[in-house]
């Protein structure tokens, strides 16, 4: 059963992100074909030293073990200023020099007033720089009319984020030549060549 991490990008009380997160946490109680696991301290991660890349500070090195330990993550990003938010690209950063993302099957979402659009534009991309695998992508926009006490209700919304789970785990389930496919259907929308990936299997 593959188990997946869930990180959210946004600190706010009542997170519309994490409301997103915490309503795929509850939907894996419900399925026998996934499971999930918080990822955290992101909170608490420092600002990014490139320095400090091969010899990182403790919590750093424990935010890179938590998704070390997951088959795949779904990362829920706020967009503040037309772009991914600061904290979130932060935390990325301290991924980069020990290729914790390398080829690992990953899925994006930003929960926000206008969906997210250059949020997830922005995420993509360091992901993707990251070598790896987004295989599913969704925006919500005006989240909060779609929630009740702090909670997804909305039905379309919720078969959208299953949708995207679903994704996700088929694609850490399937390998072969269809992981290609589907990857290249998520990265050639914001202009991103299949072929930085090499080997998609």
């Amino acid at each position: 059963m593959p188990l997946i991490g869930l990180l959210c990008g946004s600190f706010r009380s009542e997170s519309a992100n994490q409301a997103v997160l915490n309503l795929i946490a509850t939907n894996a109680l419900k399925d026998s074909t996934y499971s999930t696991r918080e990822i955290c301290g992101l909170a608490t991660l420092p600002t990014f030293r490139p320095e400090q890349v091969d010899s990182p500070p403790e919590v750093v090195a424990d935010f890179r073990r938590q998704i070390d330990g997951v088959d795949g993550v779904i990362i829920a990003a706020p967009e503040y200023a037309a772009g991914l938010a600061g904290s979130t690209k932060n935390a990325l950063d301290w991924l980069v020099g020990s290729s914790t993302l390398y080829r690992k099957p990953v899925a994006a979402l930003s929960a926000g007033t206008t969906g997210g659009h250059h949020a997830l534009h922005d995420l993509v991309h360091t992901l993707s720089w990251q070598g790896a695998w987004t295989f599913a992508v969704l925006g919500i926009a005006a989240p909060l009319p779609k929630m009740t006490n702090g909670a997804i209700t909305h039905d379309a919304t919720a078969n959208e984020v299953a949708s995207l789970t679903t994704k996700l785990v088929r694609a850490i389930r399937e390998p072969g030549p269809s992981r290609r496919s589907a990857l290249n259907s998520v990265v050639s929308t914001y202009g991103i060549d299949i072929e930085r990936f090499g080997e998609v299997n």
